[in-house]
Formats: structure tokens, C-alpha cells, sequence
């Protein structure tokens, strides 16, 4: 839908973006409850952006990764070195290297450390001879300055989303960071539910954004320009009513009317709350429903090739149910040369398509996910031993898992 409303939220986003253009760093929390728009904001000041010159990266913290160290981390550097799932790792050695030079750190002594994050173990560099806390201290320190160093080159973006589901050592990370970007044309972007708490102290070149409801104007204008101004009165404002203010909710009960092509004097069969608005959106896909769910249990994205190791269809009827799930808007794509990753379009949505699970066969799906990250997607598990674990735990094969833990919790 068009974006509506958060005047007063945008300008200050504009206002901190100027100061961290001109060297003052600036860090800017945004909370506000699910479905509130906090990723709809974010999306809207990197268009405003435009053609500024500066750098954006991005990551986010998910809840199958609360237990991953430096979860967030890996995503950002992935994402900023635009890593592929067929990228070697000699390749990776050879970027990390480039990104550090040009960051003005010593390969020697940051690759190494970086390196490790990613089960990654570069012949050409002397093995660290530090201790465990020392190598934790070094570690902390070095993504900082790698940061710190590439926003100098010129003015940087850094945003990572859903900060309550991060990690101790990501949290820690960012409180590092976030001490030393004062005088860094640099821009730190966090967002969280309500009930996170950020373990920095606050520093005058820190922001809090706090996302409320829309007002009944603007939920009003996301519902017409989804149904069209021709929409009854009297049917507008009872799904303002009904929406209170959530732009997700508006979205999503507008899709609902134009799918089951619902008349206006029977909006009173539509769900009265978000989740079970999802839960039906979800039913009225039919079978395509089935292939939401798969999707579901690896968290909010999923690619391709994992999904159709565990569907057990042909390609070509995997890539038609997929393409109906485009097409209804609960899901999107992003292409790559190797692979196409499917994105839930909000995190409740990916909820309410695994809590539609029964849970046998939530079971026998986690069950062939842990088969499938064993047996197709070695370098996968090797960086991220603890997916392995999860999928194992959820199928209640309790032995393997407790073994999948170990090394998990080795690794981390």
C-alpha cells in the first residue's frame, strides 16, 4: 500500500541522517508493537535516500537464532560482501581482505579472527595465539572498527532488524559500537518489540523512536487505495473500526476483501484480529497453504533448494504453488544466480503459518529439514550447527539433538 502517516517519525529520521552525513555519528532505536510498520519505515527512508551517496547494510535477528553468537554479525557481513551459497570459501578469505584493506585494519590480524565466525580457517595467516577471552575481546573490537573504518570511506547506513531476538554477543557488540560512533559519519538503525530493553546506556547522539498507532485518516486512506474510493462509507469506516490503527491489519483485511470478493454488508465474517485474519488469508490459498507451511519451519525466509528437498514434489508443480504464494502477497522472492529465497511478508504471517501446523506433522517436517541440512547442505551446518539442533529438538528426536547441541555449543 502507499505509505501513509509517521511525518513527524520521517523527519527525524532525515534530521540524525543529515548530522551522520556531516561526521556525527547517530544511533536511532524504532519499537513499536508487530505489524506496527517499523521494517514499512525503514523501507521508506532508505527510498528517501535515493541517490545520496552512502552505503546501506543490513541484517536481522530471528528467533531461531537467539542462541547463534553474533547471529545479526554474519547476516551483515554476508549481506555487505554479497556473499553467494556457491561463493568459495577462498573467495571469502580474498573479500574479507579487500573490505579490511580498504577499512585501513591489518588482514594479519582481523581476517583470522572474522574468519572463525564462518568455520572459515585461512592457510595463509599464523594461527592466533590468544586466549579465549582475548580472541572475544579482539573479535568485538575489530567488527567495530571494520565499521567504523568503512564508514569513513564514506557515509554508512548499518541497520539490523527484530533486535529482541538477538544474541548476548551481538548486543554487546552494538553496545561497543554504539560508544564509539560519535564523532563517525555513521548511522546505527535498530528496531524491536516494545519489551526489549537496550543494554546501552544513553548517550546524546542516541534516539528513541517509538512507533504508535496510525490515526483513523491514515488507515483510511491505506484501505481506499487498496479497495478503491468506491468503497461504501459505511464499509470504510467499519474496517477502520476493526483495524485500530495496526497499517499491517488494514493491509491484510483489504487483501481479504478483494480475494474472497466479500460484498460490503458482510465484512462482519471477517476475523477480528490480526493473527486469525492471517490464519484465514492462509485457508483461503487452498493447497497452496501446504507450501507456506513447509516454508515456515526454517523461520521467516526459506530458499529454494531446502524447500524443495524436504516438499517431495516436481519442480515444476513446487514452482507454480510458489508462485501463487507470490501472487497472493504473503510471500515475496529475491533472486540470486544460484538460488531464490522466499520471504514471508512479516514475521506474524510466518507465525501463523507454523502455529497452523499440527503438531505430527510439524514433527515430520523439522525431521526432514535436520535430514536435508545433514545430508545436501554441508556448509550450511558447519557455520550453523545450532539449525540442525533446533530442527532436531522440534522433531522430538532427543538423542541426535542433545549431540547436535554439543556441537553447537563447542562451536559457540
Amino acid at each position: 500500500s502507499e505509505f501513509v502517516g509517521r511525518e513527524e517519525e520521517r523527519k527525524l529520521l532525515r534530521e540524525r541522517w543529515k548530522l551522520a552525513q556531516n561526521g556525527k555519528g547517530q544511533l536511532i532505536m524504532i519499537t513499536g508493537e508487530a505489524g506496527i510498520g517499523k521494517s514499512r519505515l525503514l523501507q521508506q527512508f532508505k527510498e528517501e535516500l535515493g541517490g545520496t551517496p552512502h552505503t546501506w547494510v543490513e541484517g536481522e535477528s530471528s528467533p531461531y537464532e537467539q542462541d547463534t553468537p553474533f547471529a545479526p554479525t554474519l547476516d551483515v557481513v554476508q549481506n555487505a560482501l554479497q556473499w553467494k551459497s556457491d561463493t568459495t570459501p577462498e573467495e571469502k578469505i580474498d573479500g574479507l581482505e579487500r573490505v579490511f584493506k580498504l577499512a585501513g585494519l591489518d588482514p594479519a590480524k582481523s581476517v583470522p579472527l572474522i574468519a572463525s565466525l564462518f568455520g572459515l580457517t585461512p592457510d595463509r595467516y599464523s594461527p592466533l595465539l590468544l586466549s579465549p577471552e582475548q580472541q572475544r575481546v579482539q573479535l568485538l573490537q575489530t567488527l567495530v572498527d571494520w565499521v567504523t573504518g568503512t564508514a569513513r570511506l564514506q557515509p554508512l547506513v548499518l541497520v539490523v532488524e527484530d533486535l529482541h531476538y538477538a544474541d548476548p554477543s551481538t548486543l554487546e557488540e552494538f553496545t561497543l559500537m554504539g560508544e564509539q560512533i560519535e564523532n563517525v559519519p555513521l548511522l546505527l538503525l535498530f528496531t524491536a518489540r516494545p519489551r526489549f530493553q537496550p543494554p546501552w546506556p544513553t548517550r546524546d547522539f542516541h534516539t528513541l523512536i517509538t512507533l504508535n498507532r496510525l490515526d483513523q485518516q491514515d488507515i483510511r486512506g491505506i484501505i481506499a487505495g487498496l479497495l478503491g474510493k468506491l468503497i461504501p462509507a459505511d464499509t470504510l469506516e467499519a474496517l477502520v473500526t476493526r483495524t485500530d490503527g495496526v497499517p499491517l491489519f488494514a493491509e491484510e483485511i483489504s487483501h481479504t476483501m478483494a480475494e474472497t470478493n466479500l460484498r460490503p454488508h458482510n465484512t462482519s465474517q471477517i476475523p477480528s484480529t490480526l493473527h486469525d485474519l492471517l490464519m484465514a488469508r492462509l485457508d483461503y490459498l487452498g493447497p497452496t497453504k501446504d507450501i507456506a507451511q513447509m516454508g515456515s519451519i526454517f523461520g521467516r525466509e526459506f530458499p529454494y533448494s531446502l524447500l524443495s528437498t524436504i516438499s517431495g514434489m516436481t519442480d515444476e508443480k513446487l514452482q507454480e504453488a510458489l508462485a501463487r504464494l507470490i501472487e497472493s502477497g504473503l510471500v515475496y522472492a529475491e533472486k540470486s544466480s544460484t538460488d531464490t529465497t522466499y520471504i514471508f511478508k512479516h514475521a506474524l504471517v510466518q507465525e501463523a503459518a507454523y502455529t497452523s501446523l499440527l503438531k505430527s506433522r510439524r514433527r515430520e517436517l523439522h525431521r526432514a529439514a535436520a535430514k536435508a541440512l545433514n545430508e545436501s547442505f554441508l556448509e550450511l551446518t558447519k557455520i550453523r550447527p545450532e539449525l540442525v539442533a533446533h530442527h532436531l529438538t522440534e522433531a522430538g528426536e532427543a538423542e541426535q539433538a542433545v549431540e547436535a547441541w554439543q556441537i553447537a555449543g563447542e562451536r559457540a
